[in-house]
């Protein structure tokens, strides 16, 4: 899976605990709200992935997936 997943995933820890210390309506409904977003570009996320596997084949599009991770990396100093 791309990484956008695991940004979704640290987001909605996120939310949950934030839902756990708060108690105003208008808060909790804008947190769900955010919930509800963040599992839409999910669903909108993995359908571009299957297509870009079904596209590329999955072989070659996790080798490009990693190249560019790769390339984007910052170099670490010394």
């Amino acid at each position: 899976m791309f990484h956008y997943h695991r940004f979704s995933v640290d987001s909605k820890v996120l939310l949950a605990r934030l839902e756990k210390e708060i108690s105003g309506r208008s808060a909790l409904l804008l947190i769900n709200r955010i919930k509800e977003v963040l599992n839409e570009n999910d669903r909108i996320l993995e359908e571009i992935e299957n297509k870009a596997n079904t596209f590329f084949g999955k072989e070659t599009f996790q080798s490009l997936k990693k190249e560019i991770s790769q390339a984007n990396m910052v170099p670490k100093i010394r």
